[in-house]
């Protein structure tokens, strides 16, 4: 009755179509075979419904967004990544040239990042020789090379 209800105020469809949807689907994929089918079956309270993975196995190159290639569009993220991480690198140059004395805290905080991507940052252009850290930990000062 409840689903009669809900079938006229349009909040779902028709009681048992979502399984013929679901076989129907299914039968369209490239990787299917009869014993891959979808098994639905039923207790007193509830059903369950196994479906297999249908991509284990399969090699494609899928279309994803603006039609692009997964390769091209992983090599685009990997490029705004660089890209991000050049802006922060240089913000962070900024922030050692105004204050050579400068804390990983107040870097971080100053960039709205957490203290651990500052402490990669800074230690990133370490490693590239950009800057350097003379002194000690507490009283030392940031060096632009």
């Amino acid at each position: 009755m409840i689903a009669d209800v809900f079938n006229r105020l349009k909040y779902m469809d028709r009681r048992g179509s979502g399984f013929k949807k679901i076989l129907s689907a299914y039968k369209t994929l490239p990787n299917y075979t009869e014993g891959k089918k979808p098994v639905f079956t039923s207790e007193y309270d509830c059903f369950f419904l196994t479906m297999w993975n249908m991509n284990y196995g399969v090699v494609a190159d899928v279309e994803v967004g603006n039609g692009d290639s997964q390769e091209k569009a992983k090599e685009k993220a990997q490029e705004k990544t660089k890209e991000n991480r050049n802006a922060i690198q240089d913000r962070i140059l900024k922030l050692i040239k105004e204050n050579p004395q400068i804390t990983i805290a107040k870097i971080s905080e100053s960039l709205a990042i957490t203290n651990d991507s500052a402490r990669y940052h800074v230690k990133k252009m370490k490693k590239n020789g950009l800057i350097e850290h003379c002194g000690s930990t507490k009283r030392g000062y940031w060096k632009i090379k």
